[in-house]
C-alpha cells in the first residue's frame, strides 16, 4: 500500500507538471497563488546521511515537495536495489515532512534572511519500532558570500539533538555552456552525545563528521535539471573515526556518487 500511494503521489505531481498552462492558471502564479512542486529522483551508489553510511549499495531515491503561501510538504522515498539491507527491490524508507518556510527581505548588512521551521516523520519500512520524528529549525543567508546556512535538528522522542553548518557556492560554466554549472557545498555536523553515538558508534557530543559535496549540473529546460555529483565525508574526531571503521559498512573517508534528475514548477 506504501508502495502504491507514494507512486500515485509522484505521478499525480508529474501529471500536474506536465500539463499545459491555462491563463488562469498563470494569472494566480504571477499573484503568487499557485503552488509550487518540485520533484528529485537520483541513482546514488550508497545511502549516505550525515557523512554515515546506511546502506553501502545502490539505491534510487525520490523527494517530492509541494508548497504555497510558504507552507511546503513532502514525501521522500529510498528504494533499494540489492539486498544489502534486506529490502532488495522493496523501499527501505518513506520521509514525510510538514513545514513552514518565510524570509525577511531587505534586513540590514545581510541582505534576504529564510527561516524554516519543519517537522518530518521518519518511517522505516518493517521496523515500525525504529520510526522517529524530528523538528528542525533552519537559517539560511543566501545573500551573503558562500549562502551560509544552520538547520537545528531535535528528535523529542528519544532526546537527541544534532545541527548542520553548511556553505555553498555555485560557479556558472558559461566557456563550456550557458546551462552548466559546478555546484559545491561543504557541511559539517554536530551533536550531542546520544545522537553522535547513534549516528557514528562513539558516545561523546561535539563534532562528527564533513562532507564536501561537488558536482555538475546541466538545464535541460527551464524546469527540468540533470546532475551529476560526488559527496566526500571526513570524520571530525579520531574516536569517531575508530568507531566508524568497526562498521562494516563505513570507512575512514565515505564516498558516495549520484546521478539525478530535478524537475521545479
Amino acid at each position: 500500500m506504501k508502495k502504491l500511494l507514494l507512486s500515485m503521489f509522484f505521478a499525480f505531481a508529474c501529471v500536474l507538471s506536465a500539463q499545459d498552462v491555462p491563463e488562469a492558471a498563470m494569472e494566480s502564479e504571477e499573484s503568487g497563488m499557485a503552488p509550487s512542486i518540485s520533484f528529485m529522483t537520483g541513482y546514488y551508489t550508497k545511502n549516505m546521511g550525515e557523512g554515515v553510511i546506511s546502506n553501502p549499495e545502490r539505491n534510487i531515491q525520490s523527494e517530492l515537495e509541494i508548497g504555497m503561501f510558504g507552507f511546503h510538504a513532502g514525501i521522500t522515498g529510498i528504494f533499494d536495489l540489492t539486498n544489502a539491507t534486506g529490502y532488495r527491490n522493496d523501499f527501505e524508507e518513506f520521509d514525510y515532512s510538514l513545514g513552514y518556510r518565510y524570509t525577511f527581505e531587505d534586513v540590514p548588512c545581510i541582505g534576504a534572511l529564510s527561516l524554516d521551521l519543519t517537522w518530518t516523520y521518519y518511517d522505516i519500512n518493517r521496523a515500525s519500532s525504529d520510526d522517529y520524528q524530528e523538528i528542525a529549525l533552519g537559517i539560511s543567508l543566501d545573500d551573503l558570500f558562500l549562502a551560509p546556512s544552520l538547520t537545528i535538528n531535535h528528535d523529542y522522542e528519544n532526546g537527541t539533538w544534532w545541527a548542520e553548518a553548511a556553505v555553498s557556492h555555485s560557479y556558472a560554466l558559461s566557456f563550456i555552456s550557458e546551462d552548466l554549472s559546478w555546484d559545491n557545498s561543504l557541511f559539517v555536523y554536530f551533536g550531542n552525545s546520544n545522537w553522535v553515538e547513534g549516528s557514528t558508534g562513539y558516545r561523546r557530543a561535539g563534532l562528527s563528521n564533513a562532507v564536501l559535496a561537488t558536482g555538475l549540473s546541466y538545464a535541460v529546460s527551464e524546469n527540468i535539471t540533470i546532475g551529476f555529483e560526488a559527496d566526500f565525508s571526513f570524520a571530525l574526531d579520531s574516536n569517531v573515526r575508530n568507531a566508524m571503521r568497526a562498521d562494516e559498512n563505513n570507512n575512514r573517508n565515505n564516498i558516495c556518487l549520484a546521478f539525478t534528475v530535478g524537475m521545479e514548477f
